[in-house]
C-alpha cells in the first residue's frame, strides 16, 4: 500500500487567500484519511473539477455564490485568468501527496471503454428493427456486467441511431476509447449479424467478425460477440463472459418494439399493452416483459384523469393498481435478481406504505443486482434526494454522467442533488450548460440563481419560459420580483398562481414561494395540501417537498412534524433511514475529449 493522505490536509487558503473555497473542499475531500469519506473514482473527482472550471467560467458574479472565499476585493489583478491553473495545481498536490492511494489501488491503470451503437438493419423490414435494436441491449447488457470495461448506457447509445455523427466524434462526445459497431440481415429464419470493434485513439480496426446463424440462435450469437469483444480489449476475467438471457426470439423482438415506444413514444398504451401480451403468449415466463406491463399500468396511475389515452381511460385508478401490483409480482417471481422490478418495489414501498427503510434496502439490492442500469440508478438518486442524503445522490449522479451523459433527467437531478448539497456553483454552471444545449431546463436555472443571489439573471431566465410553462414562470416571477422590492408586482404574480391551484406540484409551489418571501406559515399550509393530496397522480408529486432546495427552513418548523411524520418524512425519521448504494468502484476511463 501507498502512504496514507494526511489527516488534516494542508489547508490552500491559507496559503493562497484568492484560491476558490470550491477548489479547497475538492482537495480536503480527495485527501481525507478514511477511505469511505474520500472520491470513491477518479471519475467523481474529475467531474468535480469539471463543474468548478465550469462555474469559473461564468465570471466574477460566481463569488457572490461563494465560489471564492468572502475577500473579493484583496484578489490580486490577473488571477482569475489563472483559476484553471489552480485546478492543475490542485491535481499535482493531490497526486503527489496521496501518491495514488485516493480513490485506486496499486498498479491500477486507465481502463478502457465503449459504447455499442445500434446495429444497423440491413433487411429493410422494419418489423426487424426490432431485432437489431435488440441484439445492441443485449450486448450492452452483457458487456455492462464485465469488470473493468466502462459501458455507455442503451439510452445514450441509441441518441446516436440514425444519426450521421463519425466515429470520430460519438467516441469526443462521449469519451470513450472503444466503438462497437456492426449490421444485422434476416432471411427468413436465417441471420447475418456482423461486428467491428473500432480504437478510436488511431481510427484502427481492433477486431471484426461476421455471424451467419438461424434466428434461433441470436443469443449464441451475442455472446459470442461479447467474448472476442472482452478477447480484443485482453481484459482479464475471473469467470466467463455474463451470458445473455434466453428467451423466445420472437417473443425478444416485441418485448424491444415495446420498449421503444415507452421509451420515446408515443404514448399508445393500448397497442403497448398489446404488444407485451403477444409476447407472453410465446413466452409467457419472460420476466421483463411483465415489468412492462407493470410500468404501463403505473403511467395510467400516475396520469390519472390527465390522459386522453383510450386504454388508461377505460381503467379506474384501483384497477390499473391492482394490474400493476400483480405484474410486478410476477416479474419478481419469475425472476428473484430483476433489478428494474426490485427498483419499481422499491418506489411502491415509499408511495404505497411509507416504508422508508426497506425502500432503501430495495434499492441496494437492486444495484447490487445490476449497478449499470438507468432505470435502477436514476430512480435510488431521486431517492437519495429525497431522504435528505444529496451527496449520496451527487455520486450516483456522477456515475450516470460517466455512462448515460445523454440522460437529460439525470443531469435534472443531480443539479437537485446539487442544490441539496449547497453546491451551487456546481449546480448553477451544470443548468446552464443543459440550457444552452437545448434542455428545457430554464426554470431550474433560474431557480438556481435566485438561490445564488444572481435575482435579476434568473428573472431574466423566468421571462423566456414558453406560455404552456406560465406556471412556473409566476413561481419564479413571485420570487425574484420580491427580492428586487417589487413587492406589488410579486403579489399579483402570487395571486395568479393561486387561481386554480390544485394538486401536490401545484401546492408545492406555492409553499416555495411563500417560503421565499418570508411567510413561513402560509408556506406551512400550502405543504400539508401538497403531502394531503389524494389525487392517484399524486401518489408522488406529495413526496417532492422532501427534495425542494426552498423548503428546508419551513419543513423543520414544530408545527408540521406531526404532518411529515404521517408522511415517514419528518426529521428524525428521515435522519434514521440507512441507505449505502454500492456503486462498481473503477479507475478513471481515458477520454478523448482535450
Amino acid at each position: 500500500m501507498g502512504p496514507s493522505p494526511l489527516r488534516h490536509p494542508p489547508s490552500l487558503v491559507r496559503l493562497r487567500p484568492e484560491v476558490p473555497d470550491e477548489l479547497q473542499r475538492i482537495v480536503s475531500k480527495a485527501l481525507r484519511k478514511p477511505p469511505d469519506e474520500r472520491y470513491q473514482s477518479a471519475a467523481d473527482l474529475l467531474a468535480d473539477l469539471r463543474s468548478l472550471q465550469r462555474a469559473m467560467e461564468g465570471g466574477s458574479s460566481q463569488a457572490r455564490a461563494g465560489l471564492t472565499n468572502t475577500a473579493p476585493a484583496a484578489v490580486p489583478r490577473g488571477v482569475a485568468s489563472k483559476r484553471w491553473a489552480w485546478i492543475a495545481m490542485a491535481g499535482v498536490v493531490i497526486a503527489a501527496v496521496a501518491a495514488g492511494a485516493v480513490f485506486m489501488t496499486p498498479g491500477t491503470t486507465a481502463i478502457p471503454s465503449v459504447v455499442v451503437l445500434p446495429l444497423v438493419n440491413q433487411t429493410g423490414n422494419p418489423d426487424d428493427e426490432y431485432i437489431a435494436d435488440g441484439v445492441t441491449q443485449s450486448l450492452i447488457r452483457s458487456l455492462s456486467q464485465v469488470p473493468n470495461l466502462k459501458v455507455i448506457s442503451r439510452h445514450t447509445a441509441f441518441a446516436f441511431k440514425g444519426k450521421d455523427v463519425g466515429i470520430a466524434e460519438i467516441a469526443r462526445q462521449l469519451e470513450v476509447s472503444h466503438v462497437l459497431e456492426g449490421s444485422v440481415r434476416r432471411s427468413g429464419d436465417r441471420l447475418r449479424i456482423t461486428a467491428q470493434l473500432i480504437d478510436a485513439g488511431t481510427d484502427t480496426h481492433l477486431w471484426s467478425e461476421t455471424y451467419d446463424r438461424t434466428l434461433d440462435d441470436v443469443f449464441e450469437i451475442q455472446d459470442e460477440i461479447a467474448g472476442d469483444v472482452v478477447a480484443a480489449l485482453r481484459l482479464e476475467l475471473l469467470g466467463e463472459v455474463p451470458r445473455s438471457r434466453r428467451v423466445d426470439p420472437q417473443a425478444f423482438a416485441l418485448f424491444m418494439q415495446a420498449r421503444q415506444m415507452l421509451d420515446s413514444g408515443p404514448d399508445d398504451y393500448a397497442r403497448i399493452d398489446g404488444l407485451l401480451r403477444r409476447a407472453l403468449e410465446i413466452d409467457p415466463g419472460y420476466a421483463d416483459v411483465w415489468t412492462g406491463i407493470a410500468w404501463v399500468h403505473w403511467r395510467c396511475v400516475l396520469n390519472y384523469g390527465e390522459t386522453g389515452d383510450p386504454f388508461c381511460a377505460k381503467l379506474t385508478a384501483d384497477e390499473a393498481l391492482r394490474r400493476h401490483d400483480a405484474a410486478l409480482a410476477e416479474a419478481l417471481r419469475l425472476d428473484p435478481d430483476n433489478a428494474t422490478a426490485h427498483a419499481y418495489r422499491a418506489f411502491q414501498l415509499v408511495m404505497r406504505g411509507n416504508d422508508w427503510q426497506r425502500a432503501a434496502e430495495t434499492y441496494e439490492r437492486a444495484l447490487v443486482l445490476d449497478p449499470t442500469r438507468t432505470d435502477v440508478l436514476r430512480p435510488a438518486m431521486i431517492f437519495a434526494n429525497t431522504i435528505g442524503q444529496p451527496e449520496v445522490a451527487v455520486r450516483i449522479g456522477h456515475y450516470l454522467q460517466s455512462h448515460d451523459p445523454l440522460c437529460s433527467l439525470c443531469t435534472y437531478n443531480l443539479v437537485i442533488a446539487y442544490a441539496l448539497a449547497r453546491r451551487l456553483p456546481e449546480a448553477e454552471a451544470l443548468a446552464r450548460d443543459m440550457v444552452t444545449a437545448g434542455a428545457p431546463m430554464v426554470s431550474v436555472h433560474g431557480r438556481i440563481l435566485l438561490l445564488e443571489g444572481r435575482v435579476a439573471e434568473a428573472l431574466e431566465a423566468f421571462s423566456q419560459l414558453p406560455e404552456e410553462a406560465v406556471r412556473h414562470r409566476l413561481a419564479g416571477e413571485a420570487m425574484a420580483l420580491h427580492s428586487l422590492g417589487r413587492r406589488e408586482a410579486s403579489r399579483a404574480a402570487l395571486d395568479a398562481l393561486a387561481v386554480d391551484a390544485g394538486g401536490a406540484g401545484d401546492a408545492r409551489q406555492l409553499a416555495e414561494v411563500h417560503a421565499w418571501i418570508g411567510e413561513p406559515e402560509a408556506s406551512v399550509e400550502w405543504i400539508r395540501k401538497s403531502i394531503a393530496s389524494t389525487r392517484p397522480g399524486d401518489m408522488w408529486n406529495r413526496y417532492g417537498v422532501l427534495a425542494s432546495p426552498f423548503l428546508g427552513e419551513v419543513l423543520r418548523r414544530p408545527e408540521l412534524q406531526a404532518d411529515l411524520r404521517a408522511l415517514g418524512g419528518s426529521r428524525e425519521q428521515l435522519e434514521a433511514i440507512r441507505f449505502e448504494p454500492r456503486l462498481p468502484r473503477e479507475p478513471d476511463s481515458p477520454g478523448l475529449r482535450p
